[in-house]
């Protein structure tokens, strides 16, 4: 009975992340923001919606699985290895609204002809817009390593025994659970093998593809619609399991690879929010005597005691004519050095010798 109310627990709870989680899109184009999770961040010309909004308890949880005592090294460590969630999943939301900002910059400066239907971009505006889509299925497979960071560390907390070798990716965590479903109680699995099955597998694959043998987002063409309208048509291939990328295939059915992006952040917030608040309710909470609920207050930890005033060093305000000066330098010096090389080489050097 306990179970069953669990389950219809979360199952209001994702239908009201999957109304929050919309609610993205509605504010990308134009709607108001107010009353909802997604502010603009001053200095910034893109929404972005704080972590405490997205997953709100993950905080706590986390101050709930770092062990207390007095053993630092361990505290560390478990902390460094619980804060990879929370930055895999903004490096995951900065990668969509580059990927976003990128596409609607190519169509608000496209010089397209009202007499041109179709336009192939050069190499370097395709890259554009194919880098985010790469980088977010990075990062997208990093926050899905991570999940099974606090996974393994709940397991831990609240049985005392840890996983049998299980390595630090979803896919293996996923694979163990399904030959050996007693190591998670149902609700854990349900989640796991959900998610798993329709949707972070095939992520994975795009990602493992895209790392190993393809620009997979590699086709894409400027538009205009019968309307009169811009548009960017780029796909993924709808075959990322083929391991040879003379095989791929991008049509019947179309990927399109910003829709795709875009679903599966949804997807993976989705999956994030229902593991780890279930992991938060099943742990007792820290209380002090009178009841009053306590958290832990966490910095991010330094690798080196701070020194003042005079210790630190670093860098002020990056001056980016600098940076593509160095750049520069660096191809001149490069330049000469080959030219010297070539100078002191013979005309027809005997390559048998």
């Amino acid at each position: 009975m306990k179970d069953c109310l669990f389950l219809v627990r979360c199952v209001r709870l994702e239908r009201d992340l999957r109304y929050r989680v919309n609610h993205l899109w509605i504010a990308g184009v134009g709607c108001p923001t107010q009353n909802m999770l997604f502010v603009w961040e001053e200095g910034d010309s893109h929404l972005y919606v704080p972590l405490n909004k997205l997953i709100p308890h993950l905080q706590e949880l986390t101050d709930i699985l770092i062990p207390d005592g007095d053993d630092i090294k361990n505290f560390h460590a478990v902390q460094l290895r619980l804060e990879k969630l929370p930055f895999a999943l903004q490096a995951t939301q900065q990668a969509l609204w580059n990927c976003i900002q990128e596409h609607n910059s190519l169509i608000e400066r496209s010089n397209l002809s009202p007499g041109t239907s179709v336009l192939h971009l050069s190499a370097e505006d395709r890259n554009r817009l194919a880098v985010p889509v790469d980088n977010f299925l990075d990062a997208a497979i990093r926050t899905q390593n991570a999940l099974t960071e606090f996974i393994k560390q709940w397991k831990r907390v609240s049985t005392g025994k840890a996983f049998d070798n299980t390595s630090d990716s979803l896919r293996r965590l996923a694979e163990q659970v399904r030959k050996e479903p007693d190591i998670l109680d149902p609700n854990l699995c349900f989640f796991l093998h959900g998610y798993w099955d329709n949707h972070g597998l095939r992520l994975r694959k795009y990602r493992d593809l895209a790392q190993h043998k393809a620009v997979i987002a590699s086709d894409a063409r400027l538009f205009r619609t019968k309307s009169g309208e811009l548009g960017i048509y780029m796909l993924l291939p709808n075959n990322p399991e083929w391991k040879d990328s003379a095989n791929l295939e991008y049509g019947n059915p179309r990927i399109h690879a910003v829709a795709y992006v875009k679903k599966e952040f949804n997807e993976l917030v989705r999956i994030c929010y229902l593991i780890t608040f279930h992991l938060y309710q099943t742990l007792p909470k820290r209380v002090t005597p009178d009841g009053t609920k306590t958290q832990r207050l966490f910095i991010v930890p330094m690798r080196e005691p701070a020194r003042f005033p005079s210790g630190l060093d670093g860098h002020q305000k990056i001056k980016e004519t600098e940076t593509a000066a160095a750049i520069e330098e660096t191809l001149v010096a490069t330049n000469k050095w080959l030219s010297k090389v070539a100078q002191a080489m013979p005309d027809d050097p005997d390559v048998s010798e």
